[in-house]
């Protein structure tokens, strides 16, 4: 099973998962608002990250985590099944686009593949897992209209250079940016990524800067460590 990466709750084994627990993945599961939601759909769930993280902080929600890489989907599995909310999470390996739920959800989360423009390499999972090939942002646009309630978000989590993309994708949706969390590496570096929380309410969204780490590139912020604190064993 290799390594298991420990957090307060729960641990991860990610040996047979393409793409790896990420300080992008830890940061969207604490961020994103969660307590109200009894239906939340992780969408791509890799290790199954997202979801023990929402469900840790959410005791009613019930979610459903969809990833397309038979592998991953089976060691999400396994993860799970070793947590304390192994009741309420089922995984699904199945794409995106081929997925038909029978009820809304409250709340999609997605950590999507973004490197829309890199040049591949030879490995086919990491490929899956890093390319929006599988996974445009419109696909996850149309997915949300078509299975969100009314009051329903889609959160996700994006480098900079992805945002004009999406915007520019939004436009065929009735989606608006309710918060946004614009993510440095400190507080002298330029941002690199956003979490974007995306509702069907047209308002003025609110905006933070979350720095990760202090001054010296290697401490973590005081921020970083009171919005992870319920999460990472160190803090």
């Amino acid at each position: 099973m290799g390594k298991v990466f420990k957090f307060k709750e729960f641990g991860i084994s990610q040996d047979r998962c393409a793409m790896k627990i990420g300080t992008d993945g830890i940061v969207l599961g604490a961020w994103v608002l969660c307590g109200l939601e009894r239906r939340i759909l992780d969408v791509g769930t890799g290790t199954g990250l997202l979801s023990l993280m929402i469900a840790q902080r959410n005791p009613k929600a019930y979610l459903s985590a969809l990833e397309i890489d038979t592998q991953a989907a089976e060691q999400a599995m396994e993860n799970i099944a070793q947590s304390p909310f192994s009741d309420r999470i089922e995984v699904i390996p199945q794409a995106l686009q081929q997925f038909e739920p029978i009820y809304l959800f409250d709340l999609i989360v997605s950590n999507p593949p973004f490197f829309s423009n890199s040049l591949k390499g030879p490995q086919e999972e990491r490929n899956l897992a890093r390319h929006t090939d599988t996974l445009p942002f419109e696909d996850l646009l149309a997915f949300a209209e078509r299975f969100l309630t009314a009051e329903g978000r889609l959160c996700v989590i994006l480098p900079v250079s992805e945002m004009p993309r999406l915007e520019e994708d939004m436009k065929q949706y009735s989606f608006y940016f309710q918060r946004i969390c614009w993510i440095k590496h400190t507080e002298q570096h330029t941002v690199r990524r956003v979490i974007l929380d995306l509702g069907r309410k047209q308002r003025v969204p609110e905006e933070e800067v979350l720095c990760l780490r202090e001054e010296d590139g290697v401490s973590y912020s005081a921020a970083y460590k009171a919005l992870t604190k319920d999460f990472h064993p160190f803090f």
